[in-house]
């Protein structure tokens, strides 16, 4: 009869809402949801002591990275560094990725070449493909973005230390990044349209490293008046 709620029936029946209050703490403690906070404003705030870190190790086969609890890369000069051995030219694979479709970045081996791509808040996508084929075997690949000017810079990647490719990177943002980060896999949906997930690593993967310079922004209302002005 009331299809849209929009009649109050609480005073009505306060028996009711009080059972059914008491229903709902039941649930919520049976299947932790306790404590409760308010996760959008919380979400743009730091994460204490961690978010002062600047070097990050990552192993594969861990689980995924809460967002608040990975590097904060957006907007900041870093490295990104992987070991890697592939058995052949065919091993392919997301090496880190963190985000998703609507934002984010990942470094990724695909037809033999590596991809270091910028995902911004799923309206533009830039990424630096290597100019040569990569070989097998043991191999440590990187990607550098320096930061020029506000919200871009220049990504230039390498393998076993030699430049294989670089370009622009003229749109970065802070928001976008609502999916965790992952080593060895993407495993929501993609930061690239190169790849479908989890586009798991065929290869081994050995340590990925994480290097941050420069310093993290914070600026919730900025960030809220950045994500609002895209149209």
């Amino acid at each position: 009869e009331d299809f849209s709620e929009c009649s109050d029936l609480a005073g009505e029946h306060p028996e009711k809402l009080q059972t059914l209050i008491d229903a709902w703490w039941e649930d919520a403690e049976k299947y932790n949801v306790l404590p409760l906070a308010d996760a959008f404003s919380t979400g743009f705030q730091g994460a204490g002591p961690l978010r002062r870190r600047r070097h990050f190790t990552f192993y594969p086969g861990e689980a995924s990275v809460p967002v608040r609890r990975a590097p904060n890369v957006m907007d900041r000069s870093h490295r990104i560094t992987a070991d890697i051995e592939r058995p052949s030219s065919a091993a392919e694979g997301v090496l880190i990725a963190h985000g998703g479709r609507h934002g984010g970045y990942a470094l990724f081996i695909k037809n033999n070449r590596l991809y270091y791509e910028v995902n911004f808040l799923g309206l533009e996508s830039h990424r630096v493909e290597s100019e040569s084929e990569l070989p097998a075997g043991p191999l440590t690949v990187r990607a550098d973005f320096i930061k020029t000017d506000s919200m871009q810079g220049v990504a230039r990647i390498y393998a076993n230390g030699l430049k294989i490719g670089e370009g622009e990177i003229p749109r970065t943002g802070r928001l976008g990044m609502l999916e965790p980060l992952d080593i060895g896999r993407d495993r929501q949906t993609p930061v690239s349209d190169l790849y479908e997930c989890p586009f798991e690593f065929t290869g081994k993967l050995g340590r990925v490293e994480v290097l941050l310079g420069g310093r993290e922004t914070l600026d919730p209302l900025a960030e809220l008046d950045e994500l609002l002005a895209v149209e």
